[in-house]
């Protein structure tokens, strides 16, 4: 049996959204030289955010990209002959992809006061692509209310600066309320190569590298400098409690996905209906089997025990659809999902609501040596 890789790919299928009441704690520690010297517990942070944050993380990003995880997995019809369609809506990509153009679609500027520095910083944003890689930050903000990006210095020396994956970073703070960051950690697989597992710690002037076991344990290679005097992984929230912006409606959009769903299942089984005839007639299954292939029903009754010939029906046995009511459940569902993620409805031509997102975008805040 093929092994899974891990840290790379299986799905997250929980309780509906039951997330550990831990998925977003902030990771603190005394200072970065004391983690350094314990292990172990650099070891119990990998593994707790493994455990209890990435789950979250990782339904965010299924709902982001379409897959829809409650109407995708279980048992719906009880009867196996019934349909059983499951049609996803990208509500979570919609809400993000409104919420990154209200942000960034206008590209942000940049000024320092003195001009030498102001031009190198244009420069950086300039080999950066800055206005594109802000965008993606937005995006990783607003799908899984935080972000992370690493400044480095690359073979030809050039600072530059890109977007890690939130579903396999997170930063350490010291414990005082200033929460000054004092490390930051990244752990991934090797592609084609899943017992490799590798943990790199960033601290203020290091980039320690370390082997990661399937039990969560830390082994050393090798261990360098960066010379950015700070942390160089940048992290960025959301909001106060690191959401995502269609969190807090993912229970509405498994509705309407349920909604839909049955909707499509009623269609289908109506056109599948048993077909039903009442009256002694004069025909045998096969012959009423070629009639209905045919569309068509010639219903030849016989002579019942007074002479008279009897009364034949045909219908269909199918349940009834209150057409009205479920097309309204559906809007109900619709205008809420937009109500409580603050976007306008576009298809309402009446209402012409503005989003009123606040600004989320974190300032580089390194010394640039």
């Amino acid at each position: 049996m093929a092994k899974t890789n891990e840290f790379e790919e299986g799905k997250v299928i929980g309780d509906k959204y039951s997330f550990s009441k831990e998925a977003n704690i902030e990771y603190t520690y005394s200072s970065a030289e004391e983690l350094v010297k314990d292990i172990s517990k650099l070891e119990q942070m990998i593994q707790h955010h493994r455990e209890h944050q990435y789950p979250r993380l990782k339904t965010l990003q299924e709902y982001y990209k379409g897959e829809n995880t409650n109407i995708l997995t279980g048992k719906r019809r009880r009867e196996d002959h019934l349909a059983d369609n499951r049609a996803t809506h990208n509500f979570a990509e919609y809400v993000s992809g409104f919420i990154q153009g209200y942000m960034v679609g206008v590209p942000l500027k940049t000024s320092y006061p003195e001009e030498e520095t102001d031009e190198q910083i244009r420069e950086i944003n300039r080999i950066n692509d800055a206005d594109e890689h802000n965008s993606e930050l937005v995006l990783d903000q607003s799908i899984y209310g935080r972000s992370y990006e690493l400044v480095y210095r690359n073979r030809d020396d050039e600072i530059r600066f890109t977007a890690l994956d939130p579903l396999r970073t997170f930063v350490i703070y010291d414990d005082t309320v200033e929460k000054r960051p004092i490390a930051a950690v990244r752990y991934f697989s090797k592609q084609f190569n899943e017992d490799d597992r590798v943990a790199i710690l960033y601290t203020e002037n290091k980039i320690i590298t370390y082997e990661l076991s399937q039990a969560y344990q830390l082994k050393k290679k090798k261990e360098e400098h960066h010379y950015f005097e700070g942390v160089p992984i940048i992290g960025c929230s959301n909001n106060k409690f690191r959401k995502g912006d269609f969190e807090n409606v993912l229970p509405l959009i498994d509705l309407y996905d349920a909604a839909q769903s049955d909707t499509a299942n009623y269609m289908q089984d109506l056109n599948d209906a048993m077909l039903k005839i009442v009256g002694n007639l004069d025909i045998d299954v096969e012959e009423a089997k070629r009639m209905k292939e045919a569309n068509l029903l010639m219903l030849q009754t016989e002579v019942n025990g007074d002479g008279k010939s009897s009364t034949a029906d045909a219908d269909y046995i199918y349940k009834k659809y209150d057409v009205a009511g479920t097309e309204a459940y559906k809007d109900r569902l619709f205008n809420n999902i937009l109500l409580f993620t603050s976007i306008p409805n576009l298809l309402d031509d009446k209402k012409g609501a503005q989003s009123t997102q606040s600004g989320k975008i974190c300032p580089l805040s390194l010394e640039i040596a």
